[in-house]
């Protein structure tokens, strides 16, 4: 049975790092945003950094970390004489939930015309949290928050998942997309 979700391990100096960056840059937090825009905190209740996918070079060698684990991804699933090019296209979002904060709301990652080119979705976990992963809902499947691990899965309504609510210990991800890069035939 494969569900298409995979774990890969990232360092945890790289985990580090981004938590740093989440600290050092207090003035640039906000609440947890969901779809437009909006907050709606029995949706998601998190505090939020953003940081422009142009800047991923501050997170120290996430980005490396990251095209490798998504490189063994396409290699596994996609037909080896297919060429793909992919991208980072999106701000990433470092997001930090305290005891009984978290994003309960179940959804998925390509809802609209806007987010079409979401090849997958990637998710770090930046802290060890008991009882804090993510659970997906048709696979029947919860990941748990180990420090270090780099979940990977396809962005579509096949895989709406939630995160699992600590209510002991606080929780540090940071996630984002891959994209089809565009070569402007759309």
């Amino acid at each position: 049975y494969m569900n298409f979700i995979e774990t890969y391990k990232v360092d945890h100096d790289i985990c580090d790092k981004i938590i740093d960056v989440f600290w050092k840059h207090k003035d640039h937090h906000v609440e947890g945003i969901v779809g437009h825009g909006n907050v709606d905190k029995k949706i998601k209740d998190s505090i939020d950094l953003y940081i422009s996918h142009k800047s991923i070079k501050a997170l120290g060698n996430f980005e490396k970390a990251l095209v490798d684990s998504a490189t063994k991804y396409f290699n596994k699933y996609i037909i080896k004489e297919q060429e793909w090019q992919v991208e980072i296209d999106e701000p990433i979002n470092i997001q930090y939930y305290k005891p009984n904060m978290g994003y309960p709301q179940p959804h998925f990652e390509r809802t609209e015309y806007a987010n079409r080119n979401r090849a997958l979705v990637w998710m770090l976990y930046l802290t060890d949290t008991p009882n804090g992963g993510t659970h997906f809902i048709y696979q029947k499947h919860t990941t748990e928050c180990v420090k270090g691990d780099l979940i990977v899965w396809p962005p579509d309504f096949t895989h709406t998942h939630h995160g699992v609510i600590s209510k002991t210990h606080d929780k540090m991800i940071v996630t984002g997309w891959i994209h089809w890069k565009d070569n402007g035939s759309s």
